[in-house]
């Protein structure tokens, strides 16, 4: 695992990166209420969840993604607006897959997935040190 402070300051920097090539279609916002500190989450598991979003939608300066990630004392959640990209195979959702696996390696619970028409989310277990 890594401490939630380093996962989201990688996150920052992936968002810096991916601000160069879609300037402000791409939005990013965080609300922890936590104390990063006493926290980890499992190796790039919130930047996986920030790179699908990126993936799986387009995205344009008039219709832009928006990527929230939140936290309170138990889960931490990434919520993204659906702008589903056409293509021509269906998602496997291997990512989602994998960390869901990591997170049953760990011995904790699995992670959660909720999707609207509209939006995506993500809800993982924040792990006490």
């Amino acid at each position: 695992t890594i401490a939630l402070k380093e996962e989201l300051a990688l996150c920052n920097e992936y968002i810096a990166l991916n601000k160069i090539r879609f300037g402000e279609a791409l939005k990013f916002d965080t609300n922890i209420t936590v104390n990063m500190e006493n926290f980890t989450v499992p190796y790039f598991s919130i930047l996986s969840l920030i790179e699908n979003a990126i993936k799986h939608n387009i995205f344009t300066i008039e219709t832009p993604l928006y990527i929230t990630v939140s936290a309170d004392d138990n889960y931490l959640e990434l919520i993204n607006n659906k702008q589903v990209k056409f293509v021509l195979e269906d998602s496997n959702k291997t990512g989602l897959k994998n960390l869901n696996e990591r997170y049953k390696l760990l011995n904790i619970e699995e992670i959660a997935v909720k999707e609207t028409a509209t939006q995506f989310s993500v809800k993982i277990a924040l792990i006490k040190k």
